[in-house]
């Protein structure tokens, strides 16, 4: 039986894909509307739409850190077929965005190896990380008390967070810690939040979820949001608006309780629904194309885009990108519902995605 409120973690994480793939239009409007009274509106949804990620290796974490599995396993099930997945997929966008300079083999390699062909690949990199030290972290989880993983993830929380921080505060990051004061499990984001969803999941007991205690989640991520849209503030006062990527380096400072706070909040809520009921056949069934959704994510935004040019004249360019975000991540997971039903070939699409 699928987990109704994972697959809702999904489907709203590869949302918030789509739209951090927006650029301007939409994910980085307050770059262009400085003078709006939306301009933290603006930027408050940019941040936010952070957590998917987070949420991404915290749903890996809740669901494959609770299993028993061998290094054999691990490589031969896991970590084998999402390279195979990363090179198809990559040989896919090479020839798509190269194919009147024509296919070169040293250059495809070259570029898997060192860089990526589709920049929003990256993650499929990361989590191959992951996935190698998988039968290490499964052990590691399995042993840790749930004390020490409050003490992970407040270790996370100030070395990442808070002490980074005060350095761009007092010192606009011109001094920063000693490199060679290394605290590499409090620093590693990726593990730390496979970490945490392990202890979300199977640790953190459904007392925790009340409505008050939601209620707090929800107070505290709305503060961690503000304090980074005044620190971002701040940066842009110090640096101007002329890179997006100075700009939005401190986005990830305080991420970590909004993914907390969207992953117990979205299991409070849905924790009870089960896949017998309709809402729940159409979350799982949805939820289990989003894989498949973010690897043609790119090529459907692309082809949708026409709609924000038509939109944005009438209803502006915050809302006009959330229409083509929702309508290109409706049209990715229901084309990969469909191939993955087609009687040709679902079993072999079903392997991978």
């Amino acid at each position: 039986m699928r987990k109704i409120y994972i697959d809702l973690l999904r489907i709203l994480s590869i949302t918030f894909v789509m739209f951090n793939h927006t650029g301007v239009d939409g994910y980085a409007l307050f770059i262009e509307r400085t003078e709006s009274p939306f301009y933290y509106l603006y930027m408050s949804f940019a941040i936010l739409s952070k957590v998917a990620v987070p949420v991404f290796f915290m749903i890996s974490g809740a669901l494959l850190l609770n299993k028993h599995e061998s290094i054999r396993q691990v490589i031969k099930k896991r970590f084998l077929r999402i390279v195979l997945v990363l090179f198809i997929v990559s040989f896919a966008y090479y020839i798509l965005f190269n194919y009147n300079s024509g296919f070169s083999l040293v250059d495809f390699v070259k570029t898997v190896y060192q860089s990526s062909v589709n920049t929003s690949l990256w993650y499929l990199y990361s989590y191959c990380g992951v996935l190698l030290m998988l039968p290490l972290l499964q052990k590691l989880a399995k042993a840790m008390s749930n004390s020490e993983f409050v003490y992970l993830i407040c270790g996370y929380f100030i070395f990442s967070g808070i002490i980074p921080a005060f350095e761009f505060l007092f010192s606009k990051g011109t001094i920063t810690l000693n490199p060679h004061f290394s605290v590499a499990l409090f620093t590693t984001s990726n593990i730390v939040y496979v970490m945490t969803g392990y202890f979300l999941e199977n640790r953190l007991s459904k007392h925790c979820l009340s409505k008050k205690n939601l209620f707090l989640l929800g107070a505290a991520s709305f503060l961690a949001v503000l304090l980074t849209c005044v620190l971002t503030q701040l940066k842009i006062e110090q640096v101007g608006l002329s890179s997006l990527a100075d700009v939005e380096s401190l986005f990830n400072l305080f991420i970590i309780i909004p993914a907390i706070s969207l992953f117990l909040i979205t299991k409070g809520i849905f924790y009870n629904i089960n896949d017998s009921k309709r809402i729940g056949k159409v979350i799982t069934t949805l939820g289990s194309s989003v894989f498949g959704a973010y690897l043609v994510e790119k090529l459907v935004r692309i082809l949708v885009s026409p709609i924000y040019d038509f939109l944005s004249p009438y209803v502006g360019s915050f809302f006009a990108s959330v229409i083509w975000v929702l309508i290109g991540i409706s049209i990715s997971l229901l084309f990969i519902t469909a191939i993955k039903k087609c009687p040709l070939i679902n079993r072999f699409v079903n392997i991978f995605i």
